[in-house]
């Protein structure tokens, strides 16, 4: 009787032993996976940080050439120019596709004729003077350039003299500043003005796009 109860002992202890060992080895397992599940995010959100730093870092293909624009701007010689530019957000209520922010542009008129008819170019930029569209719908492009636009307003009369604020549906996250030129203009009396700067503008708005030969 005593040797079948130090018997069942041994089989008792030697069971407790195997499973201590298979708790220990079950442990040391979870650990690991544990270690590693931390280790691949630590990666994924490495990775993905490196990844915005890059995306922030990088360079837009097209730049604005603001000195280039500034400085045939400033030869303007045209009777009807823009004076002022403004953004004014959330200003078109309801569903828009183009935004639903305004960009308003005042027009002034300092000629001796009323303006009945006239047509903007215009381009926008970011932050880092990367080109882009000031509306990316519902507009006309010129030609094949891209980014430039063209606006063209027949509701709007300008008296002699006065000036007038246009808007224009836009979203105004996508740029941080614009630039724009009346391109030409009509009167009353029917008579149409072209601004001889205006295809000089447009060809200037990229930066490095043109190369001075002679």
């Amino acid at each position: 009787m005593k040797k079948q109860i130090t018997k069942k002992a041994g089989m008792l202890l030697t069971l407790l032993l195997v499973l201590t060992m298979l708790f220990v080895l079950c442990s040391c397992g979870s650990s690991k996976k544990v270690t590693n599940e931390n280790n691949t995010e630590k990666t994924i959100s490495e990775a993905s940080e490196q990844e915005t730093s890059e995306d922030k870092d990088e360079e837009p293909v097209d730049k604005i050439d603001l000195d280039g624009l500034s400085e045939i701007e400033s030869k303007d010689k045209s009777k009807v120019k823009i004076t002022k530019k403004e953004v004014q957000e959330d200003a078109v209520s309801g569903f828009t596709m183009r935004g639903g922010d305004a960009l308003n542009l005042t027009v002034s008129n300092d000629s001796n004729s009323d303006v009945t008819e006239f047509t903007i170019y215009i381009v926008g930029y970011d932050e880092k003077d990367g080109l882009t569209e000031v509306q990316p719908s519902m507009s006309v492009s010129i030609g094949n350039l891209p980014y430039i636009q063209s606006f063209k307003s027949t509701e709007t009369t300008i008296k002699a003299g006065k000036s007038e604020k246009i808007g224009l549906e836009v979203d105004a996250d996508k740029f941080v500043g614009v630039k724009a030129i009346v391109a030409s203009y009509t009167t009353s009396s029917g008579e149409t003005y072209e601004n001889p700067i205006a295809e000089d503008w447009v060809n200037s708005v990229q930066l490095g796009k043109n190369r001075v030969l002679d």
